[in-house]
């Protein structure tokens, strides 16, 4: 049996833990980040596709950073993991993931959109909610 391509989608919980040795505006205790990715696999059916998604699920969960805030981010799997297969090989324009879901008929398109793809947060790059999940090797510490 030949390979054929695989998209496969896992998701991911990321969160700072312990206390954040300072602050500013843009802190937010309250949040943890959701993370959906989306990776291609070689494989000869979905159940090939589905364990080497999970194994590279695994392998993108490991270690961990310090924010800005002086906080460990750790990113763990959350052990779901959907497998599409492509129909053409990767190129540009060609589908490389597709789910459906099925919603009460009177959702409204803001509520399915600020939920699948998160509200829209302040502008301004760094400066945002998701400052506290970002490694201070790259940004500017807080503290």
């Amino acid at each position: 049996m030949s390979l054929r391509w695989f998209g496969g989608k896992t998701l991911y919980r990321t969160s700072a833990l312990g206390r954040p040795k300072a602050t500013d505006r843009y802190y937010d205790p309250s949040t943890a980040l959701l993370e959906e990715r989306v990776v291609l696999f070689k494989a000869r059916n979905f159940d090939e596709a589905i364990r080497k998604a999970e194994r590279e699920a695994g392998a993108y969960a490991t270690g961990s950073h310090l924010n800005p805030y002086g906080q460990q981010v750790k990113t763990v799997y959350l052990g779901c993991v959907d497998a599409f297969e492509l129909f053409d090989p990767p190129a540009q324009g060609v589908e490389v993931f597709s789910a459906t879901e099925l919603i009460r008929k009177r959702t409204d398109t803001k509520t399915v959109t600020e939920r699948k793809f998160a509200k829209k947060e302040q502008r301004g790059g760094i400066k945002s909610r998701r400052k506290k999940f970002l490694n201070q090797d790259f940004v500017r510490r807080v503290y």
